[in-house]
């Protein structure tokens, strides 16, 4: 507890068909919560440095989180209660500050994300309120790229690229769009630009819960569209990303419209009501070699941000290796009782 307070900061078939892929690709392209996230990062040697950063500035939120939980039960009940919380990343470091309820310990999963664990019992009928209160540091950064970058060694292809529940990689969809993207490509940066523009100019933008990479590309009068909302563009980004041999994943968060805002999703009997200014959010990540994960913005402005992320975003978790779900029902998780209204509120103290 006193580290936490102190900074919360498959086949041979699948393999070998997604390395004849990303090997086509090239061919034609012709040529840290007290955390400190551990990445897949093989041996790298003799390459010259050719990422830098055009802008680093820091802003510090307060950030409040409270989660209002009912026991809807006959009878008295202990539940455990799972909360996600900010991390702490290479552009961001988080601090608790305080905690309503005493809570039990703290796990990271399986892609190093922090979760607050609660074991909260409640009478039936009984609520109880979990509010905690961070200081969190982001940093707005730039990176500038230079026409030289690295392409992945294929360790890195066979580790960091295969398919998940929403990405999938091979569909013959995928690949044919793929081939397309990368077309007078030279690195990966522009390979990630190509997909983040063409998402863009595809997207038919709806709210819905998320359907995942294989039902979010549909061909309607003509042409593909991107059906869906963050999650969905999220997905296909990454779908295409690890088709084309890119290492690529999902950041979950919130994307702030201001530096100080107050959101808040009333579960009723009718349905999830969220206010006007929600701003649960995900968006991609790909891998630099010799640098690190970088984000990949593109409905903030629907301009495509490949290493260039504003102070609007925090980072709750990140997907990799694991199923997450959506940016509604991910933040407070419990068995039995039953979330009933949630709430993130942010105001900017420094920046």
């Amino acid at each position: 507890m006193k580290s936490f307070l102190n900074g919360l900061k498959v086949e041979i078939n699948k393999m070998n068909y997604k390395l004849f892929v990303f090997g086509t690709i090239i061919v034609a392209l012709g040529y840290v919560l007290i955390f400190v996230p551990t990445f897949f990062s093989p041996s790298e040697s003799g390459y010259t440095q050719n990422v830098s950063y055009a802008l680093r500035t820091n802003y510090t939120y307060v950030l409040n989180e409270s989660f209002l939980l009912q026991n809807e039960l006959n009878r008295k009940f202990s539940d455990i209660v799972y909360i996600s919380v900010p991390m702490n990343a290479t552009n961001q470091w988080s601090y608790l500050l305080s905690t309503s309820t005493e809570f039990s310990y703290i796990f990271y999963d399986t892609d190093k994300s922090p979760i607050i664990v609660y074991n909260i019992t409640l009478d039936p009928n009984e609520k109880t309120w979990i509010n905690l209160t961070f200081k969190v540091i982001v940093e707005r950064y730039k990176l500038s790229f230079g026409n030289n970058l690295p392409w992945y060694t294929q360790e890195q292809v066979i580790n960091l690229t295969g398919e998940k529940a929403y990405w999938p990689v091979g569909n013959e969809t995928y690949v044919k769009i793929a081939k397309e993207l990368s077309v007078g490509a030279k690195t990966p940066i522009d390979v990630a630009k190509n997909i983040a523009n063409w998402i863009i100019g595809h997207l038919n933008y709806v709210i819905i819960p998320r359907i995942g990479g294989e039902r979010a590309i549909l061909y309607v009068n003509g042409r593909y569209v991107v059906y869906g909302d963050c999650e969905e563009v999220a997905d296909v980004f990454v779908t295409l990303s690890r088709t084309l041999g890119i290492p690529s994943r999902v950041a979950h968060g919130l994307l702030l419209i201001s530096h100080d805002e107050r959101m808040y999703i009333n579960f009723t009997d009718q349905g999830p009501v969220l206010s006007n200014n929600w701003g649960g959010h995900a968006w991609p990540q790909i891998y630099v070699r010799n640098f690190g994960w970088i984000d990949v913005e593109m409905l903030e402005g629907l301009v495509a941000k490949v290493g260039d992320l504003s102070e609007n975003h925090i980072k709750f978790n990140i997907e990799e290796k694991k199923y997450y779900g959506s940016t509604i029902d991910s933040f407070c998780i419990s068995s039995y009782l039953s979330l009933k209204y949630m709430e993130f509120s942010t105001r900017l103290i420094s920046g």
